[in-house]
C-alpha cells in the first residue's frame, strides 16, 4: 500500500484519511460496548446458557427453562450420575492422550458434579424405571469418588486422593480400584500402617491383583529398610554410651 503523497495511507474511501479511530473514538466505542454487554441478562439468552438462576418469581412463563426442568425430572438419579461419570471419563482420556492438565481438571469437575448429586438412598426406595436399585446407585457413587481419586493421584494430590478413596469405600467396600488407590495414596503419604491395611483388604477380595501386590512388596521393602536404619541407629547410640578403654 502506498501513500497519497501527503504521508497519509488512503482508507477504503480513497480520500487519504486513515480509518483507524482516534483515541477519543476508541474510548467512546469501548464504553458503548461495555454498556451493551451490561444490558445482556438471562432474558436475552436461552435458559441453557444462563450464568445463574434468577428468583423463582422470574422463572414463570419461560419455555426454555420449563423444557430443561422437564428433561431433568424425567432423568433418573442413576442416569444423572452416569452422565457425569461418562463426561469425566472422556475428559480424563483426552487429558491422558494429550498430556494436558487442563482436561484432567475438567475430569475432576465432572466427577465432582456427580458426587454432589443428592440421592435418595432410603431403605424403602425401590428400583427405578430402569430397574436400578439403591445398591446400584451406591456402587456408581463409589466409582465417581474412586475415579476422582485416580485423577488426583495423576496430579500429585495424594491427600485429596486418599480422602476420595475413603468416601468411595463408604459407598462400596468391595470397590477394588478404590482399595488400590487408597493403598497407593497412603504409600505416597508414608502412612505405612494404613497402606498395609488397604493392601490386605484388596488382596482378600482379589488375591491375584498384581498392582496391589506391587504396592505391598514395596511396603515390605520400605519396612525392612526402616528396620535396618533403626537397628543401625540403636547400635550407634550403644557405642556412644560405651566407656572409653
Amino acid at each position: 500500500m502506498t501513500s497519497d503523497g501527503n504521508g497519509a495511507v488512503p482508507g477504503p474511501s480513497g480520500d487519504g484519511e486513515s480509518e483507524v479511530p482516534t483515541t477519543s473514538e476508541q474510548a467512546t466505542n469501548q464504553a458503548t460496548n461495555q454498556a451493551s454487554s451490561s444490558q445482556l441478562n438471562n432474558a436475552d439468552l436461552p435458559a441453557l446458557f444462563w450464568d445463574e438462576m434468577p428468583d423463582e418469581a422470574d422463572l414463570k412463563g419461560n419455555a426454555d427453562l420449563a423444557a430443561i426442568n422437564s428433561i431433568i425430572d424425567e432423568t433418573t438419579q442413576y442416569d444423572r450420575l452416569l452422565n457425569f461419570k461418562d463426561y469425566g471419563n472422556r475428559a480424563l482420556k483426552t487429558g491422558m492422550e494429550h498430556r494436558r492438565k487442563y482436561y484432567l481438571r475438567q475430569a475432576i469437575d465432572q466427577y465432582t458434579q456427580g458426587v454432589n448429586v443428592e440421592l435418595d438412598l432410603g431403605d424403602d426406595v425401590g428400583p427405578d424405571e430402569d430397574g436400578k436399585t439403591v445398591a446400584d446407585l451406591k456402587r456408581l457413587k463409589s466409582i465417581l469418588f474412586s475415579n476422582r481419586a485416580h485423577v488426583h493421584l495423576l496430579l500429585g494430590n495424594n491427600r485429596s486422593a486418599f480422602l476420595d478413596t475413603k468416601d468411595a469405600l463408604l459407598y462400596d467396600q468391595g470397590n477394588i480400584k478404590a482399595l488400590y488407590r487408597a493403598a497407593k495414596s497412603t504409600a505416597a503419604l508414608s502412612l505405612w500402617k494404613e497402606c498395609r491395611g488397604y493392601c490386605e483388604r484388596g488382596l482378600e477380595l482379589d488375591p491375584d491383583n498384581q498392582d496391589i501386590k506391587n504396592i505391598l512388596n514395596g511396603l515390605v521393602a520400605e519396612e525392612e529398610k526402616r528396620r535396618k536404619a533403626a537397628a543401625a541407629e540403636a547400635a550407634r547410640h550403644f557405642r556412644l554410651r560405651e566407656p572409653f578403654a
